[in-house]
């Protein structure tokens, strides 16, 4: 069975909230035209292309000069929205360094401090297992969850921090 005990939730919701943010800056950055969008201009400028070279242009020339303006059109359009998409690259690096910065200095600062503490009982989940199986199987992933602090009845920032990432990755 595994109990949860009282901790301070002040470092685990910094962490959540830091890395919310971060997320939220970087979805905000990136936020430009889909590559589906690009691929989709880009047929349609190809098909006016074809349709282009198919028409005879001095027997039918307002029907090609109509096809050029369209393609002409969706050239401007795909140029723009290539133009639109180009973040400035101090605002990129100064986000890159941020993306970088923050989660070492919440490592840092709760390197020592459980963010989630828990005990968990082995001998009832030994009798549930029929065993010490459990035990062993259940080690490893107790040693990694607590992993800056090698205390086997907590989380470590290093852990929640992946967690959290995982989390705001998923939404």
């Amino acid at each position: 069975m595994i109990e949860l005990e009282p901790t301070s939730p002040i470092p685990a919701l910094l962490v959540f909230v830091c890395v919310l943010v971060l997320h939220a800056i970087k979805r905000f950055m990136t936020r430009d035209v889909t590559e589906s969008q690009r691929a989709t201009l880009a047929f349609e400028i190809e098909t006016l292309r074809r349709e282009m070279s198919d028409i005879d242009a001095r027997n039918e020339y307002a029907r090609f000069i109509r096809c050029q303006r369209k393609h002409d059109a969706k050239k401007d359009e795909l140029q723009a929205l290539a133009a639109q998409s180009k973040q400035p690259r101090t605002v990129a690096l100064w986000f890159s360094l941020a993306q970088a910065i923050v989660p070492s200095v919440l490592v840092w600062q709760y390197w020592s401090t459980p963010m989630l503490a828990f005990t968990w009982r082995a001998d009832e989940l030994a009798a549930d297992a029929g065993g010490s199986y459990v035990e062993l199987l259940v080690a490893p992933v107790i040693y990694l969850l607590s992993m800056p602090i090698r205390n086997s009845h907590s989380v470590g920032v290093l852990a929640w921090y992946w967690i959290c990432a995982s989390v705001c990755d998923r939404t």
